[in-house]
C-alpha cells in the first residue's frame, strides 16, 4: 500500500501551517461570554516553542509586544535556579524587559522531573478583543485553506 500525504497549498509558507497547529493544541481562548472575553493564551516548557509563537504574534500577525503579558509558574521542588535567574532567561530568549515578566512559584512533590521544566511554564497572555479575533481569523483561515486544498486534491505519493 502506498502512502499519500496532503501537500500544502502555497497561498502561505509552512511556517503559517506549524504555528496554527501550535496554537490550535497548545492555546487557548477564554469564554466570550465570560469576564475575559479577549483573552487568549499559549502556554508550554519548551522555549523553542515559546519563542517561536511569540516571534510570530509579534513579526507576523503584528502584535504590539506590550499587549503581550508573561507568566512563569515554577516547581521549587524541580527547579533550582532563583526566580531572578528565571527572568532574566526568559527575559533574554524573549527580548523582552525581566519588568514585564510575573513569576509564580509553587511547591509540588514530582515523580519524574522534565529538564525543559526547570525554567518553568510560560504563559504568553494577551487580553485584547481585536488582538484574539485576529489570531481566530488567522487560524480560519489556515483550516479553510486545508479544507480547500482536500478537497482539490492536493495529495501527492512518496
Amino acid at each position: 500500500m502506498r502512502a499519500c500525504r496532503m501537500s500544502l497549498p502555497r497561498r502561505l509558507p509552512p511556517l503559517h501551517y506549524f504555528i496554527a497547529g501550535l496554537i490550535v493544541a497548545e492555546g487557548s481562548f477564554g469564554k466570550k461570554s465570560h469576564r475575559n472575553p479577549g483573552r487568549f493564551t499559549f502556554t508550554n516548557t519548551d522555549p523553542k516553542l515559546i519563542k517561536l509563537v511569540y516571534d510570530f504574534l509579534v513579526k507576523h500577525l503584528k502584535v504590539p509586544p506590550e499587549k503581550i503579558s508573561i507568566y512563569i509558574t515554577y516547581n521549587i521542588e524541580v527547579s533550582k535556579l532563583t526566580p531572578e535567574y528565571i527572568k532574566h532567561y526568559w527575559g533574554n530568549l524573549l527580548r523582552i524587559p525581566e519588568n514585564k515578566i510575573k513569576i509564580y512559584p509553587y511547591r509540588r512533590k514530582v515523580k519524574q522531573i522534565r529538564k525543559k521544566a526547570a525554567y518553568g511554564i510560560c504563559q504568553l497572555r494577551i487580553n485584547d478583543i481585536e488582538i484574539r479575533s485576529k489570531i481566530e481569523t488567522f487560524i480560519n483561515t489556515i483550516i479553510n485553506n486545508l479544507n480547500q486544498a482536500a478537497g482539490e486534491g492536493h495529495t501527492e505519493s512518496p
